[in-house]
C-alpha cells in the first residue's frame, strides 16, 4: 500500500488534470465555432431567460453544442471518428481515476519478468487496452451517442422540470445498459470461481460478482479477466457532458454576482463574450468537488 501511494496520489492527480483539460477543451472547441447568435442566447439564458422557456432554451442550446463537436448527421465519418477520440480520452481519464485506488492492478514485478521483460509487457498491455477500448467503448459510445442525440431532443419538447429531470435519468439508465451488455459479455467470457470452475449464468455469485466488478474497483483484484470496471465507467461520457452542461449553466447563473467582485470571475465568467467557456469554468467547479470528495472518502477509508 505505501509502495504504491505515491504513485496512486500522482495517478489521482493526473486523472483532475485530464478532467479538467478535457472539459475545458471540448466548451472551447464549441466557443471557438458556434455563431454569434448562438453565443448571444447562451449569454442570454444564463442572464435571465424566461422562467418557462429555461429548459426548452437550455436544451436547444445542448444541441448546438453537440452538433458543433459531433456534427448534425449521426451517421457520418465525422460524428464516428469524433466520436471515437472522445472515447479514447474519456478512458483514459477514467483508467487514471481507476489506477489512483487500484495502482498494483497493472503493477509487474521487474524480479519475475526481468527489466527488459517490463518494458514489453507494459507495450503489450497499453496496446491490449487500446484493442478493449475500440471493442467495449469507442462503439457502444457511438451507441450512446445516438441515444443522446435522440434524449436531448425529447427534452427540446417539454417545459416540465420533472420530465425534463427524468429524460436525464432514462438517458443514464440507456448508457448503462449499452455499456453494461458487453461488459456482461466480457464478464461470461472469463469469469471463473476461486476453485476454477465456470459460475453458472443463473447463480446469484454471478450477478453479484458482475456487480461488484462494475461497482467496486477493488473487485477487479478478485476477477481474472480485464479491468471491467474502466470500460463500464468510460461509456458515460456523452451523459457526464450532458449533465455538467446543464450543472455548469444553472451555476453559471448563480455566479453571476461574483463576476462584478473578483477580478478572475470577470474572465471565467464572461457570459457575453465567451458563454461556454463560463459553463466549462463551473463544470471545472463540479468537478473539482467530486475529485476532493472522493480522495477525502479514500483517504478516510484507508
Amino acid at each position: 500500500m505505501l509502495q504504491s501511494f505515491p504513485f496512486e496520489v500522482a495517478a489521482f492527480v493526473g486523472a483532475w488534470l485530464a478532467s479538467v483539460g478535457l472539459l475545458w477543451g471540448l466548451f472551447e472547441r464549441v466557443d471557438s465555432v458556434a455563431s454569434p447568435e448562438v453565443k448571444r442566447r447562451m449569454s442570454a439564458w444564463i442572464r435571465d431567460a424566461d422562467p418557462r422557456q429555461r429548459l426548452n432554451r437550455l436544451s436547444a442550446l445542448f444541441v448546438d453544442a453537440f452538433d458543433h463537436v459531433f456534427g448534425e448527421r449521426h451517421l457520418s465519418w465525422r460524428c464516428f471518428s469524433r466520436s471515437v477520440v472522445a472515447s479514447f480520452l474519456f478512458t483514459f481519464v477514467v483508467t487514471l481515476v481507476f489506477l489512483s485506488y487500484s495502482f498494483d492492478y497493472f503493477a509487474i514485478e521487474v524480479d519475475d519478468v526481468g527489466e527488459h521483460g517490463v518494458l514489453t509487457l507494459s507495450l503489450g498491455l497499453v496496446v491490449l487496452l487500446v484493442i478493449l477500448t475500440l471493442f467495449f467503448n469507442a462503439l457502444p459510445d457511438y451507441v450512446s451517442l445516438f441515444e443522446t442525440r435522440v434524449a436531448i431532443g425529447l427534452v427540446r419538447r417539454t417545459s416540465s422540470r420533472a420530465t425534463f429531470a427524468a429524460i436525464l435519468v432514462v438517458d443514464v439508465v440507456l448508457t448503462a445498459i449499452i455499456s453494461g451488455a458487453l461488459c456482461l459479455a466480457m464478464y461470461g467470457t472469463v469469469n471463473a470461481a476461486p476453485s476454477g470452475a465456470q459460475l453458472a449464468w443463473d447463480s446469484r455469485e454471478y450477478w453479484s460478482g458482475f456487480w461488484q466488478v462494475l461497482t467496486r474497483w477493488d473487485a477487479q483484484r478478485e476477477f481474472n479477466g480485464p479491468p471491467i470496471w474502466i470500460f463500464f465507467w468510460s461509456g458515460f461520457f456523452t451523459s457526464a457532458w450532458l449533465w455538467l452542461f446543464v450543472a455548469g449553466g444553472f451555476l453559471a447563473r448563480l455566479a453571476l454576482p461574483a463576476q462584478r467582485m473578483l477580478g478572475f470571475a470577470r474572465y471565467a465568467l464572461d457570459v457575453d463574450g465567451r458563454p461556454f467557456l463560463a459553463l466549462a469554468a463551473m463544470a471545472i467547479v463540479v468537478v473539482t468537488a467530486g475529485f476532493i470528495v472522493a480522495g477525502g472518502l479514500a483517504l478516510a477509508l484507508s
